[in-house]
């Protein structure tokens, strides 16, 4: 009964054999369970076209595991097994047919719908629909829908995954090819089930043709009765076209799917398969009966059982008709939207009938899944490998009856090295082998465990043979499971060393409780349920159990495995609230002897000679297994047990603050590995002989200076370079190979690491980023030899998206289509103030900044640049002179900032300059040529001939002018319009006769608005000679992996803004809108604080691909990203953190407000929090007055106001903020003033800041009177 409030749908097939199939099973009572996975593909296309059609599988013997059956249109329709599992990504007919959902296939559009979607926490609580809707966007007819049952399934563009907790319910598929005029009616009756929409790429135009599907990709509400839709069309096929009836019902039509929509619209009996409660019974008086089929009943081949099955389906008798629904017959999925799609045709019928009277015993499958010999009975049973520093060749020695060190095979950077033999079941899968794996900076992921520092791998063999082994190692981004042997080049300049332990399953449990006490971050686990049930410690490691009871240390004892050559293992784990030393209190405590010590230490820990039990460190250098080893360069740390023939291998440095930190010390017996140590231990070498040799690398001479250009439409550039007579050439490479072109050879130490070259970028619109500056067009690198030599050079360009710090270089193939041009300047580091300044005035985004401290502290003004110090005093004017390095060109650099109000050609170039300007940029109507005075300003004819090739002024972002009788030539960031008065800008000019004349050639017709004459066109010659490009650079690129702590949170007002992986698209319809975004760079230390702030919004997430590894770290991350509700008061949140960075650290407060908190985000929550007057720019109703009573007020902004120069007003923006009087504080908010609001979730993130606070408040002066 409570299923007549629940929405739903039913898709009704008319067709016999495919009636009988499923009436044959729903006459039928069986008493055995199985699984099925059922799979239905009608009207089958089954050609190689790239076609939204249902497709086949293709030609190979089916698998008897994770086995699906399918029943395809053809005369007879019938079950028969697949022909490949439904979990394998290649092949099955839900792969092929989805392969351009998974897959990007540009003429390929996609609808998809789930109230379960894959990377996503459950979106709808009402709807249970689920399907995609495939359409060509050729002139192809042709369209698909794809219906099934299966949650988080199917990610768009994501490959194909089959979710293995599904594996054990059964599901249906139903895939139906059809025509595009049925479009509507298909999109009707989704409409009606409240779909929860996670993917759409439907073009405009197309969703102009199809009124209802457009309702359905935009949300448009259904409002009027009734709130049922039937719809009927036919699949596409002449041969076996099948007959579609779709229903689809909406929350509030309040209808059984079973009763009041298939029974009464189809006027005949039905027969369910469904989940039931125990209300909703069979229905058999009257003449069109409801009958609940039997379960468990024999489907396909398969046993099934209703509780353990997913599907949802019904048979409706008389009319061949089998109908696929998605809500259960239930009271109270009456309330649930839902859909029923009906295929009539006998065939189908049929096979669901005579598949479900089939009463064969259960299949018996066999697993062709051959035996995997374990590695592990291959290993060692004890080793140790040392690695010298900057080596990467090491030295192993191996049990038996004398270990020694020995050279190893191979170098440890191959994956044949023992280390790589031994980890080959932990990079690749296997079957048979389980892991469990932890770091402290573990491969591919953020450093874990700040106070950890363990290490380490356990192999457990998973089948009858009693075999595990331990690895540990001192590695930081090592072993990533399952992505291949790799080494991490940044560690070959230090020692390591690694031990590897081969023990019986029955030390499991002491091997994980010593590791508990260390505190790991465990970075990879695939323990089976099973194993983790036969070792409790195991368990509890896994698990993450605390360790909270006293003593915070453990002392495991066991042997390695096998009785020739086994070795006692003391196995020492010590938590961080033991507050013990490992060496001093756990090591010489516990084993009663004294102790030498290799690891590092600072000045209070020394030397301990007094007492019975001594504890020394070992003098560094030392020669160790023939390497010369400092102690420096060794992340190695071990121990020497003396009189106990024992050597520790030890994870803590032997310093006063490592008390504080958990460690682990595993520690062997064994006379002669004691000895291979120990003889290293007493190797002393004199510090004399200490020395280092630096070497330079020789690279060729940079140029002075050089012009790009790239022309629209072509990837080949030209290049004018510094000497005797520069003139246009061609690069020696397209600008999209990642070799030999200049600019490359520039940029090679901005997008690959030189600890030597520092960096500082900017873009109005980076790489990997939304646009970030509505104002400023500045794009630029600077680029800073941090050694001994003088010298910089600072690049200038106008591609949008270009250049990744660090992230190798990269074409936007978007920019390919526009002409775009470059300019680079060698400098030397005194002119750095100057250009500093000179960009300062532009307002510029800056992405990208490694300047250290000692290098601002010597540039006051790069320092005021890199720090994002405001200019404040006019004029709002910068004229720096520089002159370029070796034939040192003279270069003037201007900068106009947005309060300037000039215009960078008329009021900066031709007046500063007192020369005729001529002008290469985009330009509006109001801003003609001006050919009257002394120095005229024209506009240079487009298109033009610009050394052999035509460009237009529309397809060429460059933007540059010629200065007459100065030979000089200015590259801008402007338009020449009206509007730009107000947008910052730059304007480089370099003075030389050869480039100039360059220039001038191509720009010989201009515009003049005084004369009626016609311009007389020249043609124009330009002859060029074969050069190699110059570059901007002096050293050769060192590459060194990095690990960022870093995280950012952007925040922002507009709707339908930034798709995910859907590229950077801005909605027109929020042009005539005011918006605000707030960018905030913080460490992931803060993303707790973060999360859980936004945990109290309630907010909607549309998109998230954060891994498992990092939600583990991140508890309250976790929380948000799957939905966990707050359930305990206080519903409201305050979390305190600071932004990233040493110079330019900001403190943030973020408050996030719960439905439940019934709280007014500015008086309750601001105003009470910070104890001060609030002011508020939002919208508010007449109940919400400004409070002017009591010590801390509460006023409304007037409006309209004046923002930066900008008139706004209230009602046409939809940026809501408040002041903090006092505090120097701004909060950017998310809720109106207005009673209303208060079960309103919201946020407000609040950012202390002068700067900032004055450039919010000069807008915000005004406000209105008490009470209004």
């Amino acid at each position: 009964t409570p299923e007549k409030q629940i929405p739903g749908a039913a898709v009704c097939l008319e067709n016999a054999n495919v009636y009988n199939a499923f009436s044959t099973a729903a006459a039928n009572f069986i008493e055995i369970m199985n699984i099925s996975i059922i799979l239905i593909l009608i009207s089958l296309n089954c050609c190689t076209a790239q076609v939204a059609t249902c497709k086949d599988d293709a030609d190979n013997n089916p698998p008897n595991v994770v086995s699906s059956s399918i029943m395809k249109s053809e005369g007879n329709p019938a079950w028969a097994p697949s022909a490949q599992n439904v979990d394998h990504n290649r092949d099955h007919s839900i792969v092929r047919t989805m392969a351009n959902f998974i897959a990007n296939n540009i003429n390929i559009k996609v609808l998809a719908y789930s109230d379960d979607p894959p990377n996503l926490p459950p979106r709808n609580e009402k709807s249970k629909a689920k399907g995609v809707l495939l359409v060509d966007n050729r002139a192809n007819d042709a369209a698909a829908w794809f219906v099934h049952t299966v949650p988080n399934f199917l990610a768009y563009l994501g490959g194909y995954s089959w979710p293995p907790t599904e594996t054990a319910k059964g599901h249906m598929f139903l895939c139906l090819s059809l025509s595009e005029a049925h479009l509507n009616s298909v999109a009707k009756a989704v409409r009606y089930q409240e779909p929860y929409i996670y993917v759409n790429n439907l073009t405009p135009a197309l969703l102009n043709q199809h009124i209802e599907l457009s309702n359905l990709a935009t949300g448009v509400e259904i409002r009027l009765t009734p709130f049922l839709e039937h719809a009927k069309f036919t699949t596409k096929g002449v041969r076996a076209a099948a007959n579609i009836q779709a229903f689809g019902k909406h929350t509030k039509s309040f209808a059984d799917i079973y009763s009041r929509i298939l029974r009464s619209k189809l006027s005949a009996s039905i027969r369910i398969w469904a989940p039931y409660d125990a209300k909703s019974k069979s229905i058999c008086k009257g003449q069109h009966k409801l009958r609940k089929i039997a379960s468990p009943m024999q489907f396909a081949g398969n046993q099934v059982s209703r509780e353990v099955d997913s599907t949802n389906w019904a048979l409706v008798d008389g009319k061949n008709t089998v109908c696929l629904t998605t809500n259960d017959y239930k009271i109270a999925e009456r309330q649930i939207p839902g859909a029923a799609v009906c295929l009539e045709n006998a065939g189908v019928y049929n096979a669901f009938r005579t598949a479900a009277l089939n009463k064969q015993l259960p299949s018996w499958f066999c697993s062709k899944v051959a035996l995997h010999r374990l590695q592990l009975a291959k290993m060692i049973i004890m080793s140790f490998v040392y690695k010298p520093p900057n080596e990467i060749s090491t030295k192993v020695m191996k049990s038996g009856p004398d270990p020694a060190w020995g050279n190893s095979v191979r170098s440890i950077n191959n994956a044949q090295h023992s280390i790589g033999r031994t980890m080959v079941d932990f990079v690749r899968n296997t079957p048979q082998i389980k892991v469990l794996a932890y770091n402290n900076d573990p491969p591919n992921l953020p450093p874990g465990k700040e106070t950890s520092k363990a290490k380490g791998v356990l192999l457990v063999d998973n089948t009858v043979t009693d075999a595990a082994a331990w690895f540990i190692h001192t590695a930081p981004n090592f072993l990533a499971h399952l992505g291949g042997y790799t080494w991490p080049a940044a560690e070959t300049a230090k020692g390591h060393m690694f031990l590897c332990l081969s023990l019986n399953e029955i030390h499991l449990n002491s091997v994980a409780k010593a590791l508990r006490y260390q505190e790991p971050y465990i970075y990879a686990n695939n323990l089976p349920v099973a194993i983790l049930n036969q070792h409790e410690e195991l368990s509890n490691l896994v698990n993450g159990i605390e360790v909270r009871v006293t003593p915070f240390l453990e002392h495991a004892r066991f042997v390695t495995k096998r009785t020739q050559v086994e070795a006692n293992v003391q196995v020492f784990g010590k938590h961080t609230k033991s507050f013990s030393d490992i060496y001093g209190r756990v090591l010489r405590n516990k084993l009663s002897a004294s102790i030498r010590i290799w690891a590092h230490s600072d000045a209070r820990s020394k030397s301990i000679c007094k007492g019975q039990h001594k504890l020394r460190k070992i003098a560094s250098p030392m020669q160790f297994a023939d390497s010369e080893v400092s102690r420096e360069a060794d992340s190695t740390r071990w121990a020497l047990v003396e009189g106990k023939n024992t050597v520790c291998l030890t994870t803590n440095d032997y310093k006063a603050s490592e008390k504080q930190i958990p460690g682990a010390a595993v520690c062997i017996e064994n006379a002669h590995v004691y000895n291979a140590f120990s003889a290293a231990a007493f190797n002393i070498l004199n510090d004399a002989d200490n020395s280092n040799c630096y070497f330079d690398i020789t690279r060729k001479q940079l140029g002075a200076r050089y012009f790009v250009y790239k022309p629209p439409n072509v990837l080949q550039t030209k290049i004018m370079q510094s000497g005797l007579n520069p003139a246009w050439a061609p690069s020696a490479q397209p600008i999209q190979s990642n070799n030999g072109h200049s600019i490359v050879q520039t940029m090679a130490h901005f997008v690959a690491d030189n600890p030597n070259i520092k960096v500082l970028a900017y873009s109005d619109d980076p790489p990997n980023l939304p646009p970030r500056n509505e104002k400023s067009k500045a794009k630029g690198v600077l680029l800073i030899d941090n050694s001994a030599a003088n010298a910089a050079a600072w690049l200038v360009h106008t591609v949008p998206k270009f250049l990744s710090h660090l992230g190798g270089y990269s074409w936007p193939q978007t920019e390919t289509a526009k002409g775009h041009i470059f300019l680079c300047l060698s400098i030397n580091e005194e002119s750095l103030n100057a250009v500093a300044r000179a960009v300062r005035y532009q307002e510029p985004y800056i992405y990208a900044n490694n300047l250290p401290l000692a290098l601002l502290n010597q540039h006051n003004e790069l320092s005021n640049l890199a720090t994002g110090v405001e200019i404040r005093v006019t004029p709002f004017l910068e004229h720096a002179k520089l002159a370029t390095r070796n034939n040192g060109a003279n270069v003037q650099a201007f900068g106009k900032h947005t309060k300037s109000f000039a215009d960078m050609y008329e009021r900066v170039l031709r007046n500063k300059l007192s020369a005729k300007i001529r002008i290469w940029a985009p330009s509006d109507v109001r801003s003609k040529s001006i050919c009257r005075g002394q120095y005229h300003l024209r506009k240079i004819v487009s298109p033009m001939q610009f050394d052999g090739v035509q460009v237009s002024r529309e397809a060429d972002s460059a933007k540059w002018a010629l200065v007459e009788g100065k030979n000089t030539v200015c590259f801008t960031t402007n338009d020449y319009k009206a509007a730009e008065k107000q947008i910052p800008g730059a304007a480089v000019c370099l003075e030389n006769a050869n480039v100039y004349n360059a220039f001038s050639t191509a720009a010989s017709n201009v515009f003049c608005i005084q004369t009626s004459k016609c311009v007389k066109h020249k043609t124009i010659k330009i002859s060029s000679k074969s050069s190699l490009d110059s570059f901007c650079s002096n050293y050769r690129s060192r590459q060194r992996p990095f690990i960022t702590d870093a995280a950012a949170w952007f925040v922002h007002t507009v709707p339908n803004f930034l798709a995910h992986l859907g590229g950077y698209s801005w909605p027109p319809a929020e042009t005539t809108k005011g918006h605000i975004f707030l960018c905030v760079s913080f460490i992931e230390a803060h993303l707790n604080s973060v999360a859980k702030a936004i945990r109290y919004q309630e907010p909607y997430i549309y998109a998230n691909n954060l891994p498992p590894a990092l939600l583990n770290q991140h508890n309250e991350l976790s929380n948000l990203a799957t939905g966990v509700e707050i359930r305990i008061t206080p519903f409201l949140e305050h979390a305190k953190f600071a932004t990233k960075s040493a110079h330019a650290a900001a403190n943030i407060q973020a408050f996030g407000k719960h439905s439940k908190s019934f709280a007014d985000m500015y008086a309750r929550v601001l105003r009470k929090r910070f104890a001060a007057s609030i002011r508020i720019w939002a919208p508010s109703d007449a109940r919400s007055k400004s409070i002017c009573n009591g010590q801390y007020q509460l006023r409304k902004i007037a409006s309209p106001m004046q923002f930066d120069g900008v008139q706004v007003s209230r009602e046409n923006d939809n940026a809501k903020w408040a002041l903090v009087e006092g505090k120097n504080t701004v909060c950017f908010t998310t809720n109106d003033y207005k009673a209303a609001e208060k079960q309103i979730p919201g946020a407000a993130v609040c950012l202390e800041n002068a700067h900032v606070y004055n450039a919010f408040t000069a807008a915000a002066s005004n406000v209105e009177a008490c009470n209004k």
